[in-house]
């Protein structure tokens, strides 16, 4: 996660580490803003956000960009601020029945990169993610820098319980976390694939901003994905939705 260092851990210091959380927060969700788009949706007073923006991008952490000559209209351009680019990258891995696919994207919501490739519906765990590996390494001639790498997010088939778990397939589930943390060496988020779905389609799809989302798959099988109260909804065994 994107954030400023701080030395002290007084009063002063923790509020102003949760403005900074609020701004990269909004930037993370909605992408660029200007400083007044900015302003309306954190609620923060002129000089606190100017502030606090001004620090952001000094640590690197926010770029200030104005639009192409071509795309301004007529008057000063607007200068827009996102989460710089080359601050981080992440890993997408979706396990299908059948397939195996891979997306990188940046911190500023931009895919740099994506493959795919169909296997046989009983290759195993091993060989899906020796797959995954070679997908990736297709990525990486400057368009995927897996030094940058933060985590990889994995979505899989099927009912996925609490981390740890060893019911609903979570031996299985365990053995794959530990071979793509073995093959990358960063934090791994695994989870259902159409649960995954449903929580990009409320954070930046067709129903952000949406607190209650119901999403629906239909494909080989039909399955969902419920987002409750703005927070994904997996059940007491990993079957909500399902």
């Amino acid at each position: 996660m994107l954030s400023a260092m701080h030395p002290s851990a007084g009063p002063l210091s923790r509020l102003r580490r949760e403005h900074e959380e609020l701004v990269l927060s909004l930037l993370r969700k909605h992408g660029p803003l200007s400083r007044g788009e900015l302003g309306t949706r954190c609620g923060l007073s002129r000089t606190t956000l100017y502030d606090i923006v001004g620090d952001l991008i000094a640590n690197g952490a926010v770029v200030a960009t104005v639009p192409l000559a071509e795309e301004r209209r007529r008057g000063r351009p607007v200068e827009k601020l996102s989460l710089n680019p080359d601050a981080g990258q992440a890993l997408g891995i979706d396990f299908a029945r059948r397939a195996v696919h891979v997306a990188a994207v940046n911190v500023a919501h931009e895919i740099v990169g994506s493959a795919s490739e169909q296997h046989a519906p009983d290759l195993s765990w091993e060989e899906r993610v020796r797959l995954a590996e070679r997908l990736v390494g297709t990525l990486t001639g400057g368009v995927l820098r897996l030094g940058a790498l933060d985590a990889i997010g994995v979505g899989v088939v099927g009912p996925i319980g609490a981390p740890g778990d060893l019911t609903a397939g979570g031996r299985r589930l365990d053995l794959l976390s530990d071979l793509l943390r073995k093959s990358f060496g960063v934090p791994v988020l695994l989870d259902n694939n159409t649960r995954l779905a449903a929580l990009a389609e409320a954070t930046w799809g067709a129903a952000a901003d949406d607190a209650d989302v119901l999403y629906l798959r239909v494909s080989h099988g039909v399955g969902g994905g419920l987002i409750v109260g703005g927070s994904l909804h997996r059940g007491a065994f990993g079957l909500s939705g399902e």
